[in-house]
């Protein structure tokens, strides 16, 4: 069976893993690659919900698999008070972070609906990223095999 290196990260800083995954496998010739589990967790989401467009950071999508997993993480009285979505426009979220920082545009860290949040959809969005990134990894492993 082939190694290879695998960087599961959530979200933020995918771009340098992108980089550094590429680095990796040219210098050390070690196949590596990295998967963002935040973009399969929203293709998940909007496979049963609606779209996620404003949702960016501890909004539905995330306040239901804390709800999920960690449910004494979220007090539910706050979150009807907690929904916030900033006027970006026409700069993207990835940006506003890097330049700006999270607290620079949203004081509570909350940049979404967190009120739409389920813990049933969490729990299923979990076990479908789960299942995603096996067959992804399970996919490299064919390939790393077949082409080395």
């Amino acid at each position: 069976m082939p190694i290879f290196l695998v960087l599961l990260n959530w979200h933020g800083g995918n771009s340098i893993l992108s980089s550094l995954t590429t680095e990796i496998t040219a210098r050390e010739k070690l196949p590596t690659t990295v998967i963002s589990s935040i973009v399969l967790a929203g293709h998940v989401w909007e496979e049963e919900n609606e779209p996620l467009f404003d949702d960016v950071h501890a909004g539905a999508l995330e306040t239901s698999i804390i709800q999920a997993y960690w449910p004494e993480l979220v007090a539910q009285a706050d979150l009807e008070n907690l929904d916030f979505v900033p006027n970006i426009e026409p700069a993207y979220p990835q940006s506003v972070f890097q330049a700006l920082g999270m607290y620079a545009v949203s004081k509570t860290g909350v940049w979404g609906k967190p009120q739409k949040a389920n813990p049933q959809k969490g729990r299923v969005v979990i076990e479908g990223v789960v299942k995603e990134i096996y067959s992804q990894i399970i996919s490299l492993l064919g390939l790393i095999e077949t082409l080395s």
